[in-house]
């Protein structure tokens, strides 16, 4: 599988294994839920994750080193967040980040 959309699903929260076993994965949407926070390792089976929606939930920080692992990802969307607090060194692995909205 290389695509998974969970979007607008009222979700308020996901587990930690949420994502094991799906490290071929390369575009994910999470947008239009309620998430208020995400574990900080969620991301971390996802090496070869290109696209990663997240717009229009609650989320209003991120936990340290969530994006660690994305080291392929071309695309974050964050909008529509009330994030407080943005983390510079959490965005500055980044090398092949294309789109970086928030």
């Amino acid at each position: 599988m290389d695509e998974l959309n969970i979007e607008d699903n009222q979700l308020t929260s996901l587990s930690s294994e949420m994502f094991d076993g799906l490290g071929q994965l390369e575009y994910l949407y999470l947008d239009d839920n309620q998430f208020a926070s995400l574990p900080s390792e969620i991301f971390n089976p996802l090496s070869d994750l290109l696209f990663l929606e997240l717009e229009n939930n609650h989320l209003t920080t991120l936990p340290e080193g969530i994006f660690d692992t994305l080291s392929r990802l071309q695309e974050l969307d964050l909008n529509n967040n009330p994030l407080t607090v943005i983390n510079p060194d959490d965005f500055g692995k980044f090398t092949t980040l294309k789109n970086l909205n928030l």
